[in-house]
């Protein structure tokens, strides 16, 4: 079986039809990896630039966003390291509306540490009552 890298726009082509050649041709390769036929491997940069740019420059709604990317990452052929801690990020990014796609992340990897401090001058985690952001 044939494995390779994917690259940011490959997805966000696959979701937005604002080039409708491209789109078909990153549905083609999306088909392929959902019949086996190939394996794509992304990494975490991957799905952070396909969420900021769904949201802010196409627009898209969080829970769009979750739904839409979450649906891709449970094809088996889509490989991607720490993959199992994206589900609790995007459950977060769609309920907590004052935090970014990245911000999300790092309290699940806190979570998953055990950890409750973040040493922090974002204000944004102020307002997570089982995060305590520290100033340095």
């Amino acid at each position: 079986m044939k494995e390779a890298f994917l690259d940011t726009n490959v997805l966000v082509r696959h979701l937005v039809v604002d080039d409708a050649e491209r789109a078909l041709r990153a549905r083609g390769l999306i088909e392929q990896v959902a019949r086996g036929e190939i394996t794509v491997h992304i990494s975490e940069t991957v799905l952070f630039e396909t969420v900021y740019l769904l949201e802010k420059t196409y627009h898209f709604g969080r829970p769009n966003i979750a739904e839409s990317l979450l649906a891709l990452l449970q094809l088996p052929n889509i490989v991607m390291e720490h993959k199992v801690l994206v589900g609790e990020t995007f459950g977060r990014y769609v309920r907590e509306r004052s935090l970014s796609f990245a911000d999300c992340h790092h309290v699940t990897v806190m979570h998953r540490l055990g950890l409750t401090e973040i040493i922090s001058f974002d204000r944004d985690f102020d307002r997570l009552p089982d995060i305590e952001r520290i100033e340095p």
